[in-house]
């Protein structure tokens, strides 16, 4: 049995994030493609540093973990300073 993670005020993730120091994500939307570093990723969503949220609904991501690129679409959910970096948390809609 998959044991869930409660959510309080402090800690509202459903899902353990994964800290991505070297993962550099390619985001498209419209006409627009960016190469961003990832701050970490977890199942249900992922933060690219330097970004600021687009006035885009959705964003495809292309992430490469190891030999395979993964290709997911994500909607951009806050943005905000983490660990005195900004960035935008995104959740993905398509995993």
């Amino acid at each position: 049995m998959k044991a869930k993670r409660a959510k309080t005020k402090l800690n509202r993730r459903s899902h353990t994030r994964f800290f991505t120091p070297k993962l550099w994500v390619t985001e498209s939307n419209g006409n627009y493609r960016f190469l961003v570093p990832a701050l970490n990723i977890s199942e249900g969503g992922i933060f690219l540093k330097n970004r600021i949220k687009s006035s885009s609904d959705i964003s495809q991501l292309r992430i490469p973990l190891g030999k395979v690129t993964v290709v997911v679409h994500a909607e951009p959910v806050y943005d905000r300073v983490m660990d005195g970096i900004f960035g935008v948390g995104y959740q993905f809609i398509n995993l």
